[in-house]
């Protein structure tokens, strides 16, 4: 058998360096901003503010609180730091009766990875973004890539293990674009309420973070 043709996780070793040599290239085209947006999002995640769901990028509960994939997040993360981005409620989205919210305007909007306007925000190469695997107590990186959604939905990554996987992956590389290496990763912001602007008419919403 060809080395090419054994499989992980579903992909040719052949597709894993094409994924790696792509991220790899996305990383070194991010902007300075973009990289700051990244820290911004791993701040959030860190921060304590928000509650882990999975499935969709935003769930909203009966009482009103929302249970946030890490991509949800992400979108109120470009929410509440200026980005123009429609939210709206979808009720009983799908067949297991959830109320979610739907990011994005238009045939961009979606309920499950990143609008590819906040996708651009970030820099990110794909809407579902790449993050390294995370070394265990051996310090041994067990496997290839894994998506954001595959590390919140499928591998149960916390907030905190994926937070050190877009810090790993998109913020440590690419450190000396900003001030010159010397800047230090952001401390945890408080994110008490995210506003949500909705770019057809400039009306804005509060979607507060759970208590």
């Amino acid at each position: 058998m060809n080395g090419n043709d054994i499989e992980i996780g579903g992909f040719s070793a052949a597709g894993w360096e094409k994924n790696e040599r792509e991220l790899a290239a996305n990383v070194e085209d991010m902007t300075a901003d973009q990289v700051k947006h990244v820290q911004l999002l791993v701040a959030a995640l860190r921060s304590g503010n928000f509650h882990q769901g999975k499935s969709k990028l935003t769930t909203v509960l009966g009482d009103g609180g929302h249970r946030d994939c890490c991509l949800g997040v992400g979108c109120k993360v470009a929410i509440g730091n200026g980005f123009p981005l429609t939210v709206r409620f979808e009720s009983r989205y799908d067949s297991g009766g959830a109320d979610i919210l739907m990011y994005g305007f238009g045939a961009e909007a979606t309920p499950s990875v990143l609008p590819v306007s906040v996708q651009q925000w970030y820099g990110f190469g794909m809407s579902n973004p790449w993050l390294r695997r995370l070394p265990d107590d051996r310090g041994i990186v067990d496997g290839p890539l894994i998506s954001a959604a595959q590390a919140n939905d499928g591998m149960d990554w916390n907030y905190d293990q994926i937070a050190d996987g877009f810090e790993r992956t998109y913020v440590t590389p690419n450190l000396d674009k900003l001030n010159g290496g010397n800047e230090r990763m952001l401390d945890s912001m408080d994110y008490d309420g995210v506003i949500a602007a909705d770019a057809r008419n400039d009306d804005a919403a509060i979607f507060p973070a759970d208590e």
